[in-house]
């Protein structure tokens, strides 16, 4: 198998698995369902929406997902011989609007065109419904079948269907309209922090790979169509939605109390403070490690998942890849493995003296939206998806840890040449 590195990588992925269980939720007005499908409907999906004839002598394999449905898949495009690998992607009802994702894939080109070699990114397939347009479109809908047994949660299949938020197709079968996208597939492999030793050269590299990322999309102006204010995983105005509903699904009472409070610093000191003194820009927004692929040489070879771009400041980028790393180090590395993060990030984009006093807020913030977003997720809205809860287990842990280093100790520590 080819690789961008020229030699064998693997793709973090799970076999194809349809769970019998699919809950539909109706949160604040917007429905929420997680698509299922089996090889046939992918098979028609593919064709009908790009084009793209999947080969008979492969299986498609659904990978690892915290949201969503991704699957990779192999096949001929139309009018092209050559066989190639490609991840569909079946977003979830109610993810965003087809203006957002395809802000989304427009920002993918563009950190492309920026990237100097630093690192790949994947590319969009057009969508053959999008012929005859001034411009090509790259997300496609297709109606797909709910299943007879769906479990449905503060509302009922007759009224959703009454509302026009569900239809009606052949044979009385019921169906949701999903958006689609297909992207080129990056060969590598996925580091996983919790189970590998993270190497100091990777951890440098993925600060300076944060940091050129930033500085890529620093120039793109904000779409007039794309406002994510309010949004679930905007950690500028999230808090609002983790105190009023994914608080409450939690258990645990020494946790909620600690990320209640986590919240309420950010919203009252942190938050200020950024609107005084810096810019926003579009950051990418979940520079976890499953988005992120590594070659042999220890370093960022590409990028995933450009989904969760949002309008905000950049450090909130760095922050979140300290965040998810800090969750899979050891405590006796975590303070070093951060430093080396800071020092590549720094080395391309010099952190000023109050980004580097907020560092620790922001990394508290998003453990706090991790948190408390995927229990809830998981309590409410995909009870079968285990991937949901892979960074909620030492979560209290390692806040816990950080909260008793304090931010002054933090700077010192993690802020230093």
């Amino acid at each position: 198998m080819p690789t961008m590195q020229g030699q064998i990588l693997t793709s973090t992925e799970s076999s194809l698995m349809t769970s019998n269980k699919q809950n539909i939720v109706l949160l604040n007005g917007e429905l929420k369902i997680r698509p299922y499908v089996d090889n046939e409907q992918l098979k028609e999906i593919v064709l009908q929406c790009f084009g793209l004839e999947l080969d008979g002598d492969s299986e498609p394999v659904e990978m690892v997902s915290y949201d969503d449905r991704n699957f990779r898949i192999k096949g001929k495009l139309k009018g092209q011989d050559e066989t190639k690998q490609f991840v569909l992607k079946i977003f979830n009802s109610g993810s965003a609007s087809k203006g957002v994702l395809e802000s989304v894939v427009k920002l993918m080109s563009h950190c492309a065109s920026k990237s100097m070699g630093g690192f790949a990114v994947q590319t969009p397939v057009p969508s053959i419904k999008s012929n005859g347009e001034d411009a090509p479109q790259f997300i496609a809908s297709y109606h797909i079948p709910v299943l007879g047994e769906a479990c449905y949660d503060g509302c009922t299949k007759e009224k959703l269907i009454n509302k026009g938020l569900l239809s009606v197709g052949e044979n009385n079968v019921v169906t949701c309209s999903h958006d689609i996208r297909l992207v080129t597939f990056l060969e590598g492999k996925v580091p996983d922090y919790s189970k590998e030793n993270c190497s100091d050269t990777f951890a440098e590299d993925t600060g300076r790979t944060c940091a050129n990322l930033c500085n890529a999309m620093l120039d793109v102006p904000q779409f007039k169509d794309v406002d994510r204010t309010g949004w679930i995983w905007d950690l500028l105005s999230c808090g609002k939605i983790l105190k009023n509903s994914c608080l409450n699904v939690i258990k645990d009472m020494a946790l909620k109390k600690v990320l209640e409070d986590v919240i309420n610093e950010f919203e009252s000191k942190t938050i200020p403070e950024l609107d005084k003194h810096f810019t926003k820009s579009y950051i990418h927004g979940d520079l976890n490690e499953q988005n992120l692929l590594i070659s042999n040489e220890d370093k960022v070879a590409g990028i995933l998942d450009f989904d969760d771009v949002v309008w905000s400041y950049p450090v909130i980028d760095l922050a979140t890849s300290m965040m998810y790393l800090s969750v899979g180090c050891s405590e006796k590395d975590m303070i070093h493995k951060l430093n080396m993060m800071y020092k590549g990030y720094n080395s391309i984009r010099k952190l000023s003296e109050v980004e580097k006093s907020l560092l620790f807020n922001i990394c508290l913030m998003r453990y706090a939206q991790s948190t408390s977003v995927s229990i809830y997720q998981h309590e409410v809205i995909d009870p079968t998806n285990d991937y949901l809860l892979l960074h909620t287990k030492n979560n209290f842990q390692k806040m816990s840890f950080l909260i008793g280093l304090g931010p002054d100790e933090f700077m010192k520590r993690v802020c230093s040449e």
